[in-house]
């Protein structure tokens, strides 16, 4: 992960949604879905808190990182070009996840089970 990237994600809590989402939502949509708890969850937009909220698309294609912080929000789309984001979805509520993973999920596609890259590990452990 470049430099720029790893700066950006630096701070901030990290939540994975463990259900699919539309791929065609956009960034309003889903500041409308986060405000309204229509997620499975609450984030408190008054503490000036840093937050990522991590999501993928059914077919597992597409993954979409929403940001949310004291000063707005923004919507990154990440396409996977070699296989499928491998995310196991279920009725739970969003799970926290850790820098690490995230990593490896952006660049792996998984953040379970072996990896599907092997040179990506040697540069991530």
């Amino acid at each position: 992960m470049s430099t720029e990237h790893s700066k950006l994600l630096a701070t901030g809590k990290i939540y994975l949604l463990r259900k699919p989402i539309d791929g065609r939502l956009g960034a309003l949509k889903l500041w409308n879905l986060v405000t309204s708890g229509s997620l499975g969850f609450n984030v408190d937009l008054t503490s000036g808190e840093e937050v990522w909220i991590v999501m993928s698309v059914a077919r597992g294609y597409r993954l979409k990182l929403f940001h949310i912080d004291d000063q707005g929000y923004s919507l990154t789309t990440r396409i996977n070009y070699d296989g499928r984001f491998e995310i196991l979805f279920s009725n739970d509520g969003p799970k926290t996840i850790t820098r690490s993973e995230l990593q490896r999920l952006i660049l792996d596609g998984t953040i379970e089970g072996e990896w599907h890259h092997p040179r990506l590990a040697c540069r991530c452990i």
